[in-house]
């Protein structure tokens, strides 16, 4: 499984965007706060704002943008199949790579 997620650098993003009219109320609704979730980062959790995509088939609850780190994966995938084949951070990329593969018994 290959995806791409946001990097952590998009913590400054959302912070950035704390009295735009449109995300003011998505980063409100998810609690935002640079530093607590820079924390929350740092100790591998997931970060989501949800904000939906827009009509009812893309809920807020399931659509939004996410930072997903190798640190939230590895302690994820601890009871799972799958394994972290490849994790990066390009510099010339908005988006951080992640390539997951089933474990092989």
């Amino acid at each position: 499984m290959a995806f791409t997620t946001l990097k952590a650098a998009h913590l400054n993003v959302w912070a950035g965007q704390v009295d735009q009219p449109y995300w003011q109320d998505h980063l409100k609704r998810a609690n935002f706060d640079r530093d607590r979730w820079l924390q929350r980062m740092e100790t591998g959790e997931f970060l989501f704002v949800p904000t939906g995509g827009g009509d009812p088939s893309r809920p807020a609850e399931l659509y939004g943008e996410a930072i997903v780190t190798d640190a939230f994966l590895k302690r994820a995938l601890k009871e799972t199949q799958f394994e972290i084949a490849h994790f990066s951070d390009p510099s010339d990329a908005p988006q951080s790579i992640a390539v997951l593969l089933k474990k092989r018994h």
